[in-house]
């Protein structure tokens, strides 16, 4: 996988991201179905993970 920088800190991050919301407990109890989606990301060299909030709409 290629990396990108982030800004000048140094840190290297993959363009892809696991997204967080999914291993929430209301959302997915499934513990163990949890933690093999969380390696398989790993193994492919996803390295960051994001929750995604939704924005307030404006009117």
């Amino acid at each position: 996988m290629e990396y990108r920088h982030l800004g000048r800190t140094g840190v290297r991050l993959s363009p892809l991201c696991l997204r967080a919301m999914k291993f929430d407990p209301w959302i997915n109890s499934d513990t163990a179905n949890s933690i093999r989606i969380i390696h398989r990301a790993l193994d492919a060299g996803i390295n960051g993970a994001r929750e995604l909030t939704p924005l307030a709409r404006r009117r």
